[in-house]
């Protein structure tokens, strides 16, 4: 697309924070009639506009993408702390963050707050990577790690590679 980069990096920092569960309730109305209202949690809320701001200042000058869209969301979680050395030990060398939150659902708070942002609707995501893992050095910081690109016709070779590359780099 033209005037867009490869891709377009957005660093979000702070706990990546899960789309949580709409809580539901139901009343009546003076007249009789029965209303149910959904509501995306205050913490999901703040998480996604947090997400939206950062994606603002990094789309200031860039036209909004129409077409399909690939989308990796790297988490960043800090050591955990207490436990056993042998255990801090094991999480510093494997890496990966296995516990809650579960990946897809801060993937789907991300991509809902992207929406009418980089991408008009979060359907024109075609392809969707997410990693989950620790960050060993304390200026690394916690956080999520968006990169998106238009996809131009054929699947980009080295997908998602490449990106794995650009956010270690």
């Amino acid at each position: 697309m033209s005037g867009w980069p490869e891709f377009l990096q957005i660093i979000v920092p702070g706990v990546p924070v899960p789309k949580g569960r709409p809580r539901v309730s139901t009343y009546m109305t003076k007249r009789g009639n029965r209303i149910t209202r959904a509501r995306t949690p205050e913490r999901t809320r703040n998480f996604e506009a947090q997400v939206a701001l950062y994606a603002r200042s990094k789309m200031a000058r860039l036209p909004i993408l129409h077409g399909p869209v690939a989308v990796h969301v790297d988490c960043r979680f800090a050591l955990p702390v207490g436990g056993t050395g042998l255990e801090k030990q094991h999480d510093r060398d494997v890496g990966w963050h296995c516990g809650r939150p579960d990946a897809d659902n801060v993937a789907k708070a991300v991509v809902d707050a992207l929406a009418g942002i980089v991408f008009v609707n979060d359907s024109q995501v075609a392809f969707l990577s997410v990693s989950k893992h620790y960050v060993v050095e304390p200026d690394d910081g916690e956080g999520v790690v968006v990169i998106a690109r238009p996809l131009n016709g054929s699947f980009p070779e080295g997908f998602p590679g490449e990106l794995y590359d650009a956010i270690s780099a």
